[in-house]
């Protein structure tokens, strides 16, 4: 295999993995997102990346979405900004070792065969056990998520409205505790101006105390022409 088939061949795999070529700068990605690039940054470093070069075009379309589905999650008032950038902080560790230790277990499989694997062999490697990879995961997640005690997340209400408070709340009408956390993030909007996202139709129906799923279902319609369709 020449030099020049290995390049290929592993942008080919780079592509396999991240489900598409890299097309995007930072600030491209950002745009795209409709996300100022100073969140953009953060949340890339909270995933436990390093920091990007202006000019590097790192960013697939996969990471466009994961940016406005993010962020979705805060115009619809599932998350605040602070909450969404501590739960990324949590999957960029969690998922870092997951990769790192499964990336080693199959090196240490070829190893201990002895057999020589070429790049295009790791390819077709890749290309069986991402799927089978991806589905367990999901599916162990799912799992833990269904072992959650929902009482205690119900319970927190009681104790700081800003967590759970909304997620177990959705009546017609709001309740005390979802009136003070909707106070209390208003006032942190106004002495953190930098903090905003855009609200537009997020913060008009949580006015509206509309369902935060309803809110996310409207706020990722509305980027359908480059997204997948989101199912709730």
């Amino acid at each position: 295999m020449s030099d020049d088939d290995g390049d290929v061949t592993r942008r080919e795999l780079e592509e396999l993995v991240l489900g598409g070529p890299r097309l995007y700068t930072r600030a491209e990605v950002a745009a795209r997102s409709d996300v100022p690039v100073e969140l953009a940054d953060r949340m890339w470093r909270a995933l436990g990346f390093a920091d990007v070069a202006d000019d590097d075009r790192s960013f697939t379309d996969n990471d466009v979405q994961a940016l406005r589905e993010a962020v979705a999650l805060v115009e619809a008032g599932v998350v605040d900004q602070v909450t969404l950038l501590a739960m990324t902080r949590a999957m960029g560790q969690t998922l870092s070792r997951l990769a790192e230790w499964q990336v080693e277990s199959v090196a240490e499989l070829i190893l201990r065969q002895g057999i020589e694997v070429s790049e295009r062999d790791l390819f077709e490697t890749a290309r069986f056990l991402l799927p089978v990879l991806e589905r367990l995961t999901r599916h162990v997640w799912r799992r833990h998520l269904v072992a959650v005690p929902v009482a205690d997340v119900a319970r927190r209400d009681e104790r700081d409205p800003l967590v759970g408070a909304q997620l177990v709340h959705h009546p017609h009408q709001p309740t005390e505790p979802v009136r003070h956390a909707q106070q209390v993030r208003v006032q942190r909007e106004r002495h953190h101006p930098r903090a905003r996202i855009r609200l537009g139709l997020g913060q008009q129906q949580r006015r509206g105390v509309a369902h935060p799923a309803l809110v996310l279902r409207h706020r990722l319609a509305l980027h359908r022409d480059h997204d997948a369709v989101v199912e709730f």
